[in-house]
């Protein structure tokens, strides 16, 4: 957990930029339990989070998350982002692909269905070519 939210701090920060405290979840894509559990030192903000809030801010990365608590020694923050980052990104490839394997899937059904539907006319054709009387056999 947070080693302390410097309530403070932020909300100085805040009100130089016209927010309040209580302004900041929705912002950050946080519900209000959520950011109350930031506030409250009961929930950490993730690297996206803490990108996001010291953009907010106008802050260096690195005293948000220090302000926050979370700052963890031998291990930047920005490290954190940029691994999250990349985690983001070889999801987002990974998504990618799937989707185009995905259209390439649907296409081939397509044309399947369309061959088979073209295969059952011809049979219904030979059928009634074959029978004049339509599917009647009993004369």
């Amino acid at each position: 957990m947070a080693l302390f939210f410097d309530r403070v701090w932020f909300t100085d920060r805040l009100e130089q930029r016209g927010l309040a405290l209580s302004d900041v979840g929705p912002l950050l894509g946080l519900t209000d339990q959520d950011w109350i559990g930031v506030v409250k030192d009961q929930r950490l903000l993730t690297a996206v989070e803490m990108a996001k809030f010291a953009e907010l801010l106008g802050a260096p990365i690195e005293e948000v998350a220090s302000r926050a608590g979370i700052a963890m020694p031998g291990r930047a923050v920005g490290d954190r982002l940029r691994q999250e980052e990349r985690s983001l990104v070889a999801i987002m490839a990974r998504l990618d692909a799937l989707e185009r394997r995905l259209a390439a899937t649907e296409a081939m059904l397509a044309e399947a269905l369309r061959s088979l539907g073209m295969a059952q006319g011809k049979a219904h054709a030979m059928i009634s070519e074959n029978n004049p009387m339509g599917s009647k056999s009993d004369d």
